[in-house]
């Protein structure tokens, strides 16, 4: 066992060595024991003596002496062309700084409206959050600011971005890149295109994610309430879009597109779980007769429900409340440094409540709804009676 210990350690150290002296690739380049590189940070020249061991750099002869070699990482090896290439764009990047910081002066007033569009010209950059409205007037002018821009660009035909690497981290302060400036202001069709439609998918986002969550709501309901836009959403598709995404999709018709169907995923599959949540309890539910009753009440109710909803069907009424529930009412009159002052009417209204069964039109099962009617202060009593019904209903089995 001994013996092999020692075996195993001598054949190590033999791969260490076999290691060191074959070649190693980078993301930039292979390098080899004998290679000429050049640091990359300093434009130094040397010849490769060998590779470490962990794959991690080189030891590089970089002068005459002993002890003229260092160990660098391969991250910050060129090769000799590489380096020849890299002072030759430092020595035009130095030619260059009078003329960019005169092409700076004269294009300032430009800083803002590159700074809002360079993330649709290249990703690279920064991406600020800005509103886009819809106004065509907003783009027209931002046209016409990036083709005088364009114009400036004209005078300064040789002009490059300052020097920095095309490969992460690289410069990301559109200031410093103005040649993209200036390709940037030739392509302005394009680029106020793409930021209109960036700024009209960041805000759909948000208006869709806010009815998802709306949904999210609804399936959370342990009582198992849906309001009359949820109910829209589930079994009026189009009508429900046209009520509620309406504005969005305006502001891509007027940039002669079409909402992106993509965006609307995340709705749809709340949508689709919450009507399989339905589709599960509503045969589970039904109606349960109330104690109490008011014929005439229960009548004008039925009556309001058939205005409101036409084609609804009532079948069973019910009342939950025994008497009329007084209620006082607050009118605002003024205030001062201490106090908001208010006039309040003792008794204003009156109102009792009660449910009904109702077949809602271009809804599955039948639902039930809470009901109540109102009647107004007037002179010594009360005035007619107004029926009211809720605008969310609980689906059930129907009788």
């Amino acid at each position: 066992m001994k013996n092999k210990r020692i075996i195993n350690t001598k054949l190590i150290a033999v791969m260490l060595l076999i290691f060191s002296l074959t070649a190693f690739t980078t993301a930039q380049k292979t390098f080899r024991v004998g290679d000429r590189v050049a640091v990359k940070s300093t434009n130094q020249e040397g010849v490769i003596l060998e590779l470490a061991p962990r794959g991690d750099g080189a030891k590089v002869k970089t002068g005459p002496g002993k002890y003229d070699f260092k160990w660098i990482a391969f991250t910050n090896l060129i090769t000799p062309q590489a380096a020849t290439t890299q002072r030759e764009a430092e020595r035009q990047d130095e030619e260059q700084k009078p003329m960019r910081a005169q092409f700076k002066a004269e294009t300032q007033r430009f800083d803002i409206l590159v700074a809002n569009l360079v993330h649709a010209y290249d990703s690279k950059y920064s991406q600020r959050e800005i509103t886009i409205e819809d106004n065509p007037a907003i783009f027209e002018q931002w046209n016409k600011d990036l083709a005088a821009l364009a114009a400036i660009c004209k005078k300064y035909p040789n002009m490059t971005n300052a020097a920095y690497t095309s490969e992460p981290p690289y410069d990301t302060d559109f200031r410093n890149h103005p040649a993209d400036w200036c390709k940037l202001a030739d392509q302005r069709s394009a680029v106020i295109m793409k930021t209109r439609l960036t700024g009209y998918d960041h805000y759909a986002a948000i208006e869709i994610n806010s009815l998802v969550i709306g949904v999210n709501r609804t399936i959370d309901n342990a009582a198992g309430y849906v309001d009359d836009d949820m109910q829209m959403l589930l079994f009026e598709r189009e009508a429900w879009e046209q009520k509620n995404l309406g504005a969005t999709k305006k502001r891509y018709r007027g940039a002669g597109l079409m909402m992106p169907i993509a965006l609307l995923k995340p709705l749809d599959e709340k949508a689709a779980a919450l009507k399989a949540q339905i589709d599960r309890d509503a045969p589970t539910r039904s109606w349960t007769p109330l104690k109490l009753s008011d014929p005439a009440l229960e009548a004008l109710a039925r009556k309001d429900i058939v205005a409101d909803f036409p084609g609804a069907k009532v079948f069973k009424t019910g009342m939950t409340y025994a008497s009329w529930e007084a209620r006082d009412h607050k009118t605002y009159v003024g205030s001062d440094s201490n106090f908001r002052y208010y006039r309040i009417t003792p008794g204003a209204y009156r109102f009792r409540r009660g449910l009904a069964l109702v077949q809602m039109p271009n809804r599955p099962f039948c639902q039930i709804r809470e009901f109540q009617v109102t009647q107004y202060k007037a002179g010594g009593g009360y005035g007619p009676s107004k029926a009211g019904v809720a605008s969310t209903g609980i689906f059930v089995k129907c009788p």
